[in-house]
């Protein structure tokens, strides 16, 4: 998303964004975390609203109606990033505070079919 994509990449990539290389980047550090900050605080509230709107619109359950659908499985994949904890400065905890998501996701995992390839995983 165009939004999350600089906040992402400018840790790894930073000239692509206008800025120095890493290692010649003294305040990278700084930008990085006030970009990924402002993501979590500003832009991830208005992404976890949209997907809100969708699961209520389509009845609460998943995406698209009441089954899951291959557009419940990149959400939860594009959406459950965020809780990973793999991206410094977004908490792995930053989901919590939308409970319809929370729900959401916990509903995608549950599905017998995700739950077994989880568990196939997990050997």
């Amino acid at each position: 998303d165009k939004t999350w994509n600089p906040a992402m990449y400018v840790g790894m990539r930073p000239q692509k964004f206008g800025y120095p290389p890493k290692e010649e980047w003294s305040e990278g550090e700084t930008v990085i975390k006030k970009l990924r900050t402002e993501f979590v605080t500003n832009e991830l509230p208005r992404f976890m609203g949209y997907f809100t709107d969708l699961i209520k619109e389509s009845g609460g359950n998943f995406l698209c109606g009441e089954n899951l659908t291959i557009a419940d499985i990149a959400a939860y994949q594009g959406i459950g990033y965020y809780r990973r904890g793999v991206a410094d400065h977004v908490p792995k905890d930053c989901l919590e505070k939308f409970p319809e998501i929370m729900a959401y996701l916990g509903r995608v995992e549950a599905h017998p079919k995700v739950a077994a390839y989880k568990a196939s995983k997990a050997k």
